[in-house]
């Protein structure tokens, strides 16, 4: 049974901020350096690709001033000086075929684990012969990326 490390979406062309004001457990504003680049039901990372605590949230109905207001409660707080980082994708979209170009079929889906530099899924299914290709998917515009290069699940050659 493999598990399928998925490469979080790159944000190191979004458009971020910063937290000026400490954010604690369950509350629902954050109050940023600049709003421009953030609009209305975007996706936002709140903390750092990889590290401990750092969460998807998404704007509710957008700032007043430096205020921002999310559509669900923080699960963990947040000190001042926090990197809040656009992302345009929440979701992934996992596709499994027997061969490489078999008829691939959505094996699942999952929101973007952003407390890593992967989202895992585990495929109690696959072996060996089992290739893998995934998209990002964005639930509010129902929009999905492109596809990853197809790769089988014992990895990548050692040429690749």
């Amino acid at each position: 049974m493999p598990n399928i490390p998925i490469k979080n979406p790159e944000l190191s062309s979004a458009e971020y901020s910063y937290l000026t004001i400490a954010v604690a457990i369950n509350e629902t504003a954050l109050t940023v350096a600049d709003y421009e680049g953030f609009a209305n039901n975007d996706y936002l990372v709140l903390g750092l690709y990889g590290k401990e605590k750092s969460e998807l949230v998404k704007i509710n109905d957008g700032a007043i001033d430096t205020t921002i207001n999310l559509s669900a409660v923080v699960i963990y707080g947040h000190p001042a000086n926090t990197k809040v980082s656009n992302i345009f994708w929440n979701e992934y979209s996992l596709e499994s075929a027997t061969s490489e170009t078999g008829s691939f079929s959505v094996l699942g889906t999952g929101v973007l684990e952003v407390d890593d530099e992967y989202s895992h899924y585990n495929d109690t299914a696959g072996g060996s012969t089992t290739w893998y290709k995934v998209r990002y998917y964005n639930r509010q515009t129902n929009t999905y990326s492109d596809y990853s290069d197809v790769v089988q699940a014992t990895g990548y050659k050692a040429n690749s």
